[in-house]
């Protein structure tokens, strides 16, 4: 018993005594009832339960308070040792469950490394089979063919009485390789009655196998001679009796060096017996069953073979000869090949890749396998077994299915040939390359990290016990304190409000309808933070999805036609230049107009009218729009051909609009985005994708809208129904876009009534165009004659080139300016201008073609701070004198369909885009001079020097001044003069350089020649530059395309190792430059199809003129298919090699490479159609008709005279 303190309370409740005893112990405190009145207890029941309650005391509420406290401490004992007995549990049962997965996933991830690269390689090794098989057998058909086409090209085609001179040397390429075919045999077929005349001439021309010795230098060999007679494998001449034909073996390669086996008849022995039969019924190459290879061998003896009768299992492949290349040609002889099988499997695998199997099963009973360490193959013999523990990653695969029958070709009572199939199987040693020790040292790891987890835990817990200790003795004394006070009741209450979580209430939303949350998102936006919880469980949040359903409603899909090809030529930068420009003020419209933008996908602008607030007008505001967007487009492209080059003017819009039921809404997310979704927008789409360039395309539903507001009068029916699919045919609408100035709020003008600046430009080229048609007279005698066909029309295209020409150029000469601040030159006017009265006499002591130069010298980098060229501004005069020089250049070209002042333009702009690729050292990145030194060398200095891009882009600007439109060997042809002048070398091109030359040194272009070159070395720079560039275009002179591939070779390839660095560096530049002209001069076929079209085409038209003029002896027509791929494969690929060769050009060299090769196979598919629409086009021309016409009415013998008496 426990040992009471002397301390007691005795209470009187009538006639009962209640002793309240308090004793302390180790573990709990307990109420204890006085003895004496123990036995008296239960016959006392008339307690004052009132006065009891006043009290707070009662007998019966003591006991059960108390009784409660031991109860509470031992429940909370016992739920804490459960609980750390789970945890151990649960640390024990994660620590062997974490190790045990570690060490499975760990296997599985070596294992699933062994299956994947297994796979791999499963995959090489039968496509590298395959590819070897139709290599090497494939080589049967080449010589097949060569001894068909020897047959023709001699005229001994006297079957079977042929002998292939140099049988020897023709099939050395295959058999002088480490693997591949052993042997080569000719064998014609010699039926029974030409069978003597066949042995008298077998005798006559034995002696081929001494001249095919001889060939091999082994004269002193004597072959023998040949048997005088056909005769069979087994010698036994009654079986060879029993035949039609006779198939004597008469040509080998290698070349035998006894003649004892020549004439023996394959036909004789069973092996080629059968495949001979299958091949006159298959008429393709037939690969054999596994022969037995000893009943040849034997009696063979061939020149630097060795005989390898080892078990490695061989086939023979036949391969029929014909007697011509007809498809009912007749068969005349057969070409054997004798192939062992490991020649399939040879350097497949690289080396380290080693216990692969393959295994050959065919139809006829055979099977072998061979063991693939690397590149080299072992036999393995017959009657291979594969582990089967690795049978589900084996894979079979058909071997060499082109030596097969075709079912069809033969008749069904034919037994089929032998059908190969080759399985590739892993191996336990392969398997096994692939496990590592790394599973388990990481599992004991894991392991070894739980096990200090657990002991940091039981070091925890002994902590936590300690202090949970002192907090139960304290919670112990609070209850029991409790206890005494308060009733049970209240207990509860009180340790129930200690529990309670007050935080759990829910929050309530004000629901909104989806228009009004739509017109939320379009003033706002999506608040994420609201609208997409974090803790969402179904959808993008809790609250309903902001979206809503409008019936009426009209849509417009609007899509730039031509973007694709026009931006294939533009750099990045250009590309989203216009469609900001374009877009932008289409949005500015939309706020006008009160439409809502959609989206922009690509180049497509969709756009919708009706939601979110819905409206009656739809379709009218949207018709309203739709012509506002294509009168804006069509002004805008103008203007921006100016910053944006040629081409831009020529962009068109293609518009569709439909009207009808959408839904919208917003997909919420990371990025949210307003969608609409229906059959309205598909169909929108259709039509736009099925209308015109610059016209609007309306469906039948936009026209009600229309008719119910009185606007009928805006579309007319389109002539022709449109088929769309899930609706059939649909007669649709065009809508007018004649119209008033809907764009008032949007116009070209500025907000104080100033007109365009580009306006006023165009106002200044014109001006100078006019002036430059009346000064080209003085310039050149020659251009006179020919100037009136420059540039005036086209409706303002021409001012727009020139004026984009002079925004490119005013920028490189604020660049040179700048490069000489820079550097520190100082100009001296007198000097200055005795150099530009030099440069007027540059050129004229001779032909242009005679200054061009190996190596042109360019600056070196000189490592100062660069002068910012934005802070440079040009004099007027400068610009003016710019403008009015190009103006006059464009005047220069005659109106030829390619070789025009549009054509020169696009070369500028290949040109400007290849130079910007080019990377020039910058200072600000690189930090010291020595990096930016090896920068600027590896770029050959090219965009280090703004001169040299000036000069070169100026080239391109001028390399086709005054074309006449026909070739050079045309202009030697007709003693035109120019060909007398230049000597018959690259005449337009020399015409060109002087032309420009002398126009740009005239008086009144002074001030822009002192702004180009100040120094005497520049001057000299920019001729040189000037002269090699242009003369690089002339791609048919023999003497100028032999110096630049030497250019080419000495600069890439044969290295001068006496040569210095800097004269090195600046001829890989001037080779460079060449190249780069080059490509520009061609780019249209590398570019897009569509770009490629336009100038094909029109390089054809001006052929064809040439042609019907009687300018040239070809009709184009029948020359240009073949001619482009050609061009394509011998010029154009070749040259954007180079490109990627030099390794200047960056990611445009393998772009101009890839549209080049896509252009030649979109050629060689459709070019014979495009050539078919070409001659249409050109023929259906009154003009070429009426000169056609003309020309045929002239007497051939008056042309004649004429010419004789115009040489004379």
């Amino acid at each position: 018993m426990p040992k009471a303190l002397p301390t007691t309370c005795k209470l009187k409740k009538g006639a009962t005594i209640i002793e309240l005893s308090e004793t302390h112990s180790e573990d709990l405190i307990m109420p204890k009832l006085n003895p004496a009145v123990e036995a008296d207890e239960s016959k006392s029941h008339d307690w004052d339960l009132d006065s009891s309650r006043a009290d707070g005391t009662g007998s019966s509420s003591s006991i059960e308070r108390e009784d409660n406290v031991p109860v509470f401490a031992k429940k909370e004992n016992k739920n804490v040792l459960r609980s750390k007995i789970l945890v151990f549990i649960v640390l024990l049962l994660a620590t062997g469950l974490v190790s045990f997965f570690t060490y499975y996933f760990l296997s599985q991830e070596e294992k699933g490394n062994f299956e994947a690269q297994y796979l791999n390689f499963q995959i090489e090794i039968i496509d590298g089979g395959t590819r070897q098989a139709e290599a090497f057998l494939g080589k049967l058909l080449t010589i097949s063919n060569t001894i068909t086409a020897f047959t023709h090209t001699t005229g001994n085609n006297s079957w079977p009485n042929v002998t292939i001179q140099n049988f020897d040397i023709l099939t050395s390429t295959a058999f002088e390789e480490e693997v591949g075919p052993e042997f080569f045999l000719f064998a014609p077929i010699v039926e029974k009655s030409q069978k003597k005349g066949w042995e008298e001439y077998a005798m006559q021309h034995q002696g081929w196998i001494k001249d095919d010795l001889a060939l091999r230098k082994e004269e002193d060999i004597d072959p023998g001679s040949i048997n005088e007679e056909i005769f069979p494998y087994n010698y036994d001449k009654e079986s060879a009796q029993n035949v039609d034909f006779s198939l004597p073996l008469w040509q080998m390669g290698p070349v035998p060096t006894s003649a004892d086996i020549v004439m023996m008849d394959l036909y004789t022995q069973a092996s080629f017996r059968r495949m001979v039969d299958d091949a006159f019924l298959a008429r393709h190459i037939l690969l054999s069953e596994v022969v037995d290879q000893t009943f040849f061998w034997e009696d063979i003896s061939v020149y630097g073979t060795e005989i390898d009768l080892a078990d490695d299992p061989r086939s023979f492949a036949i391969q029929p000869v014909y007697d011509s290349f007809e498809d009912n040609a007749t068969l005349t002889a057969f070409v054997f090949a004798v192939v062992p099988w490991n020649t399939y499997f040879v350097d497949i695998l690289p080396h380290g890749i080693e216990n692969f199997v393959v295994q050959v099963n065919d139809t006829c009973g055979s099977s072998f396998a061979y063991l693939l360490n690397g590149p080299e193959v072992e036999y393995l013999g017959e009657g291979f077994n594969p582990d089967s523990n690795y049978d589900y990653l084996s894979q079979t695969a058909d071997f060499a299915a082109f030596t097969r029958f075709e079912e069809q070709a033969v008749n069904n009572s034919v037994k089929l040939h032998c059908v190969y199939k080759i399985s590739v199987h892993a191996t336990y040693e392969y398997a096994s390359s692939f496990e590592t020790t790394k599973p388990m040292y990481l599992t004991i790891i894991v392991m070894t990290v739980f096990v200090f987890t657990a002991m940091v835990f039981v070091l925890y817990d002994l902590m936590v016990q300690r202090r949970q200790d002192k907090v139960m003795k304290a919670a112990q004394k609070t209850t029991a304190i409790v206890s005494s006070l308060f009733p049970k009741n209240v207990q509860k209450r009180i340790l129930a409000s200690a529990f309670e979580d007050d935080d759990d209430k829910k929050r309530s939303r004000l629901s909104t309808s989806g228009k009004d949350k739509l017109r939320t998102y379009f003033d706002h936006g999506v608040n994420e933070e609201s609208d997409i919880p974090p803790d969402s469980k179904h959808g993008p949040g809790f609250d309903k999805p902001i979206a809503d359903f409008f019936p009426d409603t009209t849509i417009m899909f609007a899509d730039i036609v031509g973007f694709t090809a026009w931006s294939s030529t533009r750099e990045p930068s250009q590309v989203f230049t216009l469609l900001e420009t374009i877009y932008n003020q289409f949005d500015r419209l939309a706020k006008v107009r009160k439409v809502f933008k959609v989206e922009t996908v690509g180049d497509c602008y969709v756009a919708v009218a009706g939601l979110p607030d819905p409206r009656k007008d739809h379709a009218v505001v949207m018709a309203r729009f739709a012509r506002d967007c294509l009168s804006s487009l069509q002004q805008m492209t103008k203007e921006l051909e100016v910053t944006l080059g040629p081409d831009t003017a020529d962009l068109s819009m293609r518009i569709g609009l439909h009207s009808g039921p959408v839904t919208a809404g917003v997909l919420r997310g990371d990025r949210a985005r307003f969608q609409l979704f229906g059959d309205t927008m598909n169909t929108a789409s259709r039509m736009e994708s099925t209308g015109f360039p610059n016209k609007i395309h309306v469906s039948n539903e936009f026209v009600h809208c229309l008719e119910e507001a009185g606007k009928s009068r805006w579309v007319s029916q389109r002539e022709d129904k449109v088929f769309v699919k899930g609706k059939g045919y649909l007669q649709t609408y065009f809508l007018y876009t004649q119209r008033g100035n809907y764009l008032n709020n949007c116009d070209a003008t500025s907000s104080n009534g100033d007109s365009n600046p580009v306006v006023a430009q165009a106002e200044k080229v014109k001006a100078s165009l006019v002036l430059a048609s009346n000064e080209s007279l003085s310039i050149h005698d020659h251009s006179a004659q020919v100037g009136s066909h420059g540039a005036a029309k086209n409706d303002g295209k021409i001012e727009r080139l020139v004026e984009w020409n002079v925004d490119l150029l005013s920028n490189l000469l604020k660049e040179i300016i700048a490069s000489r601040q820079s550097r520190g030159v100082s100009s001296d006017p007198k000097k200055v201008h005795m150099i530009s009265d030099e440069a007027k006499n540059v050129g004229r002591a001779g032909n242009a073609i005679l200054e061009v130069q190996e190596i042109i010298k360019l600056p070196a980098y000189h490592g100062k701070k660069e002068v910012d060229p934005a802070r440079i501004v040009l004099d007027d005069k400068v610009v003016q004198q710019l403008r009015k020089f190009i103006s006059h250049v464009a005047h220069l070209y005659q109106n030829n369909p390619f070789h025009n002042f549009e054509h020169a333009s696009h070369v500028s702009m290949s040109v400007v885009k290849l130079l910007s690729r080019i990377i020039a050292p910058d200072m600000k990145e690189l930090g010291n001079n020595v990096n930016a030194q090896n920068l600027h060398d590896h770029t050959y200095g090219i965009t280090s020097d703004p001169l040299t891009r000036f000069a070169v882009i100026l080239s391109a600007l001028i390399h086709d001044v005054d074309h006449p439109g026909v070739p050079n060997a045309q202009l030697i042809k007709e003693n035109d003069p120019m060909a007398k002048q230049y000597e018959n070398k690259s005449i337009a091109e020399q015409n060109s350089v002087d032309l420009a030359w002398g126009l740009l040194h005239e008086p009144a272009y002074n001030d822009l020649c002192k702004c180009i070159y100040q120094t005497e070395g520049e001057l000299i720079r920019f001729r040189q530059l000037i002269v090699n560039t242009v003369m690089a275009t002339d791609i048919m002179d023999k003497d100028l395309k032999t110096l630049r591939n030497n250019k080419w070779d000495k600069a890439f390839k044969d290295l001068d190792p006496k040569e210095s660095e800097r004269d090195r560096i600046n001829r890989k530049a001037t080779i460079v430059i060449e190249h780069l002209i080059q490509a520009s001069d061609v780019a249209h076929t590398m570019q897009h199809w569509h770009i490629y079209r336009k100038w094909n085409a029109r390089l054809f038209e001006e052929m064809y003129k040439a042609y019907v003029e009687g300018r040239a002896e070809k009709d184009p027509s029948e020359f240009w298919y073949n001619g482009e791929l050609g061009f394509l494969d011998f010029y154009v690929i070749p040259l954007a090699k180079k490109l990627k060769e030099c390794g200047v050009f960056g990611v445009s060299s393998d772009e101009y490479l890839q549209y080049a090769m896509n252009n030649r196979a979109e050629w060689e598919r459709k070019g014979e159609a495009v050539v078919k629409e070409l001659v249409q086009k050109v023929q259906s021309d009154p003009n070429y008709r009426a000169a056609a016409a003309a020309i045929e009415q002239v007497d051939v013998k008056t042309l004649d005279k004429l010419t004789e008496l115009d040489e004379n």
